[in-house]
Parts: structure tokens; sequence; C-alpha cells
């Protein structure tokens, strides 16, 4: 499929949902559902803004990509390419691209964002992203890859008394690099592990223990991987605490299959933590759940209605104190993966119902 026929097939299923829900026009304004219109073009000038500086106008017969003059012509050339949006330049001081992608927009309007004054219908266009096309799957393994190999040079470089304001410097630079965006980055030593779940990077030089725990995304689509570094022998406390949380992991591995209800593998990992001793960990943190185009979809973790499916991404955050495991997930027919894995990182098998999984260990530096 190319992209311009994969771009069809989305725009296929937004008119379809559209039609069956009585609307005639859609107007686009995240970044989010931007990127997953654009397969992958993203476009942003704030990256402390969840809407795009472009706007996308879907009507019945015609589409629209309509924004400012000096933002247009980049989103035009870089992000949107040969998929065939008519572009409408607007210049400042004058009617607005909201005002004037309500005038473009025919018949019963809606968006997916709130502040247009029309209907919200946000949360229909996310379920429209799924089942992810061939493509997408295919930009998640690259991504997940170059993510897998960023740990791995950071897991190499990073030393005892580098700060963790430090080492963040360093992790932005190694994912901007290769075009990754941060969206979240997360680097916690020692004891600031235990006590916080998102550790903020401090000016707190790092002595035994290291988390780097980033969450990045590129063409849209978000990805966050957990890696934890100990310069000598782990605790027996560590190590216990990470054995539970990556049993967890090895267990949605397996029970993480086509057919399974969302709401199962929620009560896996509730039922994980209190069995192996964690009980007051099961309610701390989210635990993750469905990706794609935005940081994860906790609450469809809690939807009876909701199942695994062929061509979905999963981020499960496994946290106790002083522990993290993130790994991204793909699910196709053949059933899950974690993909974010380098090859040469250390592993631990964990053994449930009579299965042996492989996942990320505690990387252990002399």
């Amino acid at each position: 499929m190319s992209v311009t026929a994969e771009a069809k097939e989305k725009e296929k299923r937004l008119r379809t949902a559209l039609s069956a829900s009585g609307y005639d026009s859609v107007i686009i304004t995240r970044r989010s559902n931007f990127a997953w219109m654009a397969c992958g073009g993203d476009a942003v000038s704030s990256r402390v803004s969840r809407t795009s500086p472009v706007y996308l106008v879907v009507t019945p017969q015609k589409k629209y990509a309509v924004g400012y003059s000096m933002d247009l012509p980049w989103v035009m050339e870089d992000a949107l390419g040969d998929l065939d949006y008519e572009a409408v330049a607007m210049q400042p001081f004058g009617k607005t691209p909201e005002e004037k992608s309500l005038e473009l927009a025919e018949g019963n309007v809606a968006s997916d964002d709130s502040f247009l004054g029309i209907d919200d219908i946000n949360a229909d266009i996310i379920r429209l992203h799924e089942p992810y096309t061939p493509e997408e799957m295919a930009r998640y393994r690259q991504l997940a890859k170059d993510c897998s190999e960023i740990q791995a040079e950071l897991a190499h470089w990073v030393e005892p008394g580098m700060t963790e304001r430090y080492v963040l410097a360093r992790t932005w630079q190694l994912y901007l690099e290769r075009g990754i965006e941060g969206h979240y980055m997360f680097v916690g030593s020692d004891d600031r592990i235990k006590r916080f779940r998102h550790p903020i990077p401090s000016d707190k030089p790092i002595e035994k223990v290291v988390l780097l725990a980033p969450g990045v995304a590129r063409w849209g689509l978000l990805a966050s991987t957990s890696r934890i570094i100990c310069f000598g022998k782990p605790s027996e406390d560590l190590r216990d605490r990470f054995n539970v949380a990556a049993t967890i992991q090895a267990a949605l591995l397996a029970r993480t299959q086509p057919g399974m209800h969302l709401t199962s593998l929620f009560k896996l990992i509730v039922d994980l933590f209190e069995q192996l001793g964690y009980p007051e960990e099961r309610y701390n943190h989210f635990h993750g759940g469905p990706v794609g185009y935005w940081a994860g979809y906790a609450e469809r973790m809690q939807d009876p209605d909701e199942t695994v499916k062929p061509d979905m991404a999963f981020l499960y955050y496994l946290t106790i104190a002083g522990v993290h495991c993130e790994e991204l997930m793909l699910v196709d027919d053949q059933g899950a993966e974690y993909v974010s894995i380098d090859p040469d990182w250390p592993m631990l098998e964990i053994e449930f119902e009579g299965n042996t999984a492989s996942v990320p260990d505690i990387y252990v530096r002399s």
C-alpha cells in the first residue's frame, strides 16, 4: 500500500463514520489526528500545543489544509506531500484559521476538539485509527528499533557522578538526531526512583542505580521504554522488585492475544501485583494498554467491549517503587511481540503458565 493508498483508506474510514453519525464534514485540529490522516506527516510548530498549526477540513467531496501563511507552506511540503489537500493560506491579523475552516466545512460539522464550538467527536476518530495499516506497523517497528539502539548507547555511556539533568541532555540529543520528539523524559537515580514514579531529572549526581524512561514519538506514533542500569551488583530488594515487574511483563506477553478482553488483561495485572507480594502497587500508577497517536488509552482497559485485535500496539507501564518496566508491544494475527529490545541487551528468562518468555533485565555495569 502506497502512502496515497493509505491516506485514502483513512479518508474512507473517516467519511464512512461521519455519514453513519449524521455529519457531513469534520475539522481536524489535533496533532495526533493530523499525523494519522497524513500517514505520519507530523505538523508541529509549538511542541507544548496539542493542536496542529494547520487544520484539515474534510467535506463530502473536498479536502482543505487551512493555516497561517507562515506555517502552511512547510506543512504542505513536509507533511501533506501528494495527498491532494487544497491549501488555504490565511494572513495574520485577519480571519482566523478557525473561522475559515468553519466557512469551508459543509452541512452538519464536527471537530476533534471542543474549542470550535461544534460537536467534539475526537473519541470516535481515535477508534478509527485501528487497525493500524501495514505501513503504520512498519513505522512502529522502525521507531522501536531506534529507541532500543538509543537506550543501549545510553546504557554504555552513562557513568556515576553524572547528574540526572546531564543525562537528560544527552538522551534528548540522541532522540532529536533521529527525528524523534520527546514527550516525557524521565531520568531518576537511586532513592529518587523509589520516591517518584515520574522522576523529573534533577541536579542529583548518579550513585549506584539510574532509570532511563523516555516517552517519545515519531510519525505521530508514541513509544516508551524503561531501562535500569546498576553500577555493581543489584541489591536483593531491587532484584526482587524488578523480577516481580518482569514477571507481569512476561505474563502480558503470553496473554495479549487476539480475542482477549482488555478487562481480563487489566485483572491479570492487578491480581499478579497482589499474588507476587506488592498489592499496594495495584493503584499507584496507570498500567498502560493500547497506544498509538497518543500516550496511551488506559481507559480502554476498563471497557468490557474492548478486545485485542491484530494490528494493534500496546504499552504497559509496570511500576513498583524503585522499578519501571515499559516496552512497546505489537500484535498481529500471529500474536504479540515486544519490539523495542536491543539484541545485545541482557535478558531475563521468566516462566509463566508453562511457557518461558525473555524480557529485558537490569543492565549491570562493573
